[in-house]
């Protein structure tokens, strides 16, 4: 059962990647991410920082921007390997997604506070 944003008694609080390389998108992003009650997000500005975080942290789950080039692919990949739900930002139409991660949420920037607080609480 998915526990992403709800308090249990058995989970610690869930622990998000956001790889955003955009300020205000990152900004506004974290901020919807707190309002839901998700208070540990860990930034990456680029795939490398995103790949760097994965080395030492296990993630609950990720959001990741695919606007940001090829790498992006990479850092899904990893994640969706280890069985880290993901959600896909970005502001480009039809997102390929590697083949691991195809059931991943897609959301189309600017993104509403609730297609985002769908696509978390389904991921």
């Amino acid at each position: 059962m998915n526990t992403i944003g709800r308090e249990t008694r058995t989970k610690s609080p869930p622990l998000v990647l956001l790889l955003d390389g955009d300020a205000l998108d990152s900004l506004s992003t974290e901020g919807y991410l707190n309002d839901l009650g998700i208070a540990d997000v860990r930034l990456a500005r680029s795939a490398d920082q995103a790949m760097a975080l994965i080395d030492d942290t296990r993630f609950d789950l990720a959001l990741l921007d695919f606007d940001l080039d090829e790498q992006s692919f990479t850092v899904a990949e990893r994640l969706c390997a280890a069985n880290v739900p993901i959600v896909v930002t970005s502001g480009l139409d039809g997102v390929a997604l590697p083949g691991r991660c195809r059931q991943a949420a897609v959301l189309r920037k600017p993104f509403a506070f609730e297609e985002l607080e769908r696509a978390v609480r389904n991921a």
